[in-house]
Formats: structure tokens, C-alpha cells, sequence
């Protein structure tokens, strides 16, 4: 389907509308529904260099996907009238544990066994953070052409790479400064993630100023370095919604378990404690993890974990 001739507004849609646009054969699994909603993102954000238009398209995507989902949802369960033992039950998902052709951001587990549980908590994450991948990347230094090498790069990192690449150096403090001893522009392009995106860059171009103070040809970042300067979300859909969420996110799901803020850490390792207390119990076999920020998708590279507890029937 052409972009143009696409609606983006998930309330003009049926059901049946929606699996014919991800083009779902009938009896469709939501592992299924997962691998061709990436399909269509992939295609989708390819025909776009538009920054908003990519956030409605990640925006009407995930809305398509979770209300797919959970049209396969089975009814509930009577709540049970006998008295019941719990106890509590750790454990891990860990993202090598994702089934084939997953995401590393966006991903279901499946559990060694169900488990009748009837709250669920994340007690700690580990997620090793890689700012950036650099691949056949580039950008325009007055009319020269500056190839970035193919690596993934850290502050620093990117600090002591520029001038030996560039005429220029780069200053990363709470924003990145990128200056020269002569005038420069430098065009980083309109694609989201470039090379200018990662320093902070949220334009495609910029001509330098001239600081006095430090007497050089200055432009400045109007992020911080990192491609996560703002939130990090984490999702848990459980295939369940007999509960009311701890904590509510604007414009999230109640799945949604977790907003962190990261803020070019090498790892993010938090022992918070976010909760859900179903309304009966429930039987948990499978969780889908999705980790995303504003624009909905985390630039990972490297596999995580996080550590559940459950309340689970014995």
C-alpha cells in the first residue's frame, strides 16, 4: 500500500481490515502478527525520511499490533472459590531467549511451563546500552565528504574519532559542541539516527558561529550525545488485561511496566520494583517484551535481561 493512500488513524479500521493489511491468513498466531507488523514497519520507514510521519507510522503499528493481540486473547477464567497457596517465584527473560527472527527490541519469550500466578513484578533490569552503530555512515563538511568508520562509538569515543576523520573537534559535556578555527557548515542529512543525531544534532544543517570566549567557529547540539536523551520504555504484554496498571504513562498502553531515563550510560542496571496485580489469577505462559522510546525503537545491539517475581500457585 502506498503511504500516501495509507490512514493512520487505527479507529477507521476493522479487525478484518487490519489482518488484511498485515496480510494475515486465517488462524493466525500473534507471533505472527509480531513478524508482519516488522515486515510492514520495515517497509513503511523505508519510503519515509520524514521524523513525524515516522513516529505516526511507529504509532498506528504498535496500536494495530496490540489490538490484533489481543483479539486472540481466550475469555477469562471463572475467579476461583477455594482457598489457594502462593508463593513467590523468580525468574529471568533474557533476551538470547527470544524466539527466531524476534527482535532484540521487540520480542516474545516463552516460559520452560505455565504458571498460575496472580501478580507480577520486574524487580531488575540489566540492559547494556550501545549509543551507536555506525554503518557506511557520513556527513558534509563544507563540500568535503567525511566517512565515519564502521564501528559502534561512545562519547568519548566519537570525541578522540573527529579530528583525526575532520577538521573538527568535538566537546561533549551536558550538550555536544563541534568547532573548528576556520567557518564551517556541516549537513549530517535528514535521516533519524545519523551521524549528527547521535552527537545531538536534531538538524539536517548548521553553519558555525564564532564564540569569543574560546576565540573558535562553534555550532551546539540541542541534545545530549545519544540517541536516548529522553525516555526509555518498557512494555510487558502478558496476553492478559484483567488488571489495573500500578502507574499510568501518557500516551502508553497499560502494558506498558516501566519508563526509565538514560542518559548515555554504557549500562543501565535498576533495582526498581514495578508491579501488576491481576484481578484473578491467571495463567502465564508467554510474555512479549518491547523496548522502545518516543519514536519507538531502542538502538540495541547487545543482549539483556530482566528479573521477574510472581505470586505463583503451588
Amino acid at each position: 500500500m502506498p503511504l500516501m493512500n495509507l490512514d493512520m488513524n487505527i479507529h477507521h479500521y476493522t479487525n478484518e481490515e487490519l489482518e488484511n493489511l498485515f496480510r494475515l491468513d486465517p488462524g493466525y498466531t500473534v507471533t505472527q502478527i509480531v513478524k508482519s507488523e516488522r515486515i510492514l514497519y520495515d517497509k513503511l520507514m523505508r519510503s519515509v525520511s520524514d521524523f513525524a510521519t515516522q513516529q505516526n507510522i511507529a504509532l498506528f503499528l504498535g496500536e494495530a499490533t496490540q489490538r490484533l493481540s489481543e483479539a486472540q486473547l481466550p475469555k477469562p477464567p471463572p475467579k476461583p472459590e477455594v482457598a489457594e497457596r502462593w508463593i513467590r517465584f523468580m525468574f529471568t527473560v533474557d533476551s538470547t531467549q527470544r524466539t527466531t527472527g524476534s527482535k532484540l527490541n521487540d520480542f516474545i519469550v516463552m516460559l520452560p511451563e505455565p504458571i498460575r500466578i496472580h501478580s507480577l513484578q520486574m524487580e531488575f533490569l540489566d540492559i547494556p546500552v550501545v549509543w551507536k552503530e555506525c554503518q557506511q555512515s557520513l556527513f558534509y563538511l563544507n563540500d568535503l565528504v567525511v566517512h565515519v568508520p564502521n564501528g559502534t562509538y561512545t562519547a568519548s569515543e566519537m570525541e578522540a574519532l573527529l579530528p583525526t576523520i575532520a577538521d573538527l573537534t568535538l566537546k561533549v559535556h551536558s550538550h555536544s559542541v563541534l568547532s573548528s578555527s576556520e567557518p564551517f557548515t556541516v549537513d549530517f542529512g535528514k535521516q533519524y539516527k545519523s551521524v549528527g543525531w547521535i552527537m545531538g544534532f536534531r538538524q539536517p544543517t548548521y553553519k558555525s558561529e564564532f564564540n569569543a570566549l574560546t576565540s573558535r567557529h562553534e555550532i551546539v547540539s540541542e541534545a545530549p550525545y545519544g540517541h536516548l536523551t529522553e525516555l526509555l520504555y518498557i512494555e510487558v504484554y502478558d496476553y492478559q488485561e484483567n488488571f489495573t496498571p500500578e502507574r499510568v504513562y501518557a500516551g502508553q498502553t497499560k502494558h506498558t511496566m516501566a519508563c526509565i531515563p538514560v542518559l548515555n550510560e554504557k549500562r543501565i542496571q535498576i533495582p526498581y520494583v514495578f508491579h501488576r496485580e491481576y484481578e484473578y489469577p491467571v495463567l502465564l505462559d508467554r510474555l512479549r517484551i518491547r523496548l522502545y522510546n518516543k519514536v519507538g525503537e531502542f538502538p540495541l545491539q547487545t543482549d539483556f535481561s530482566i528479573l521477574f517475581s510472581a505470586e505463583k500457585q503451588i
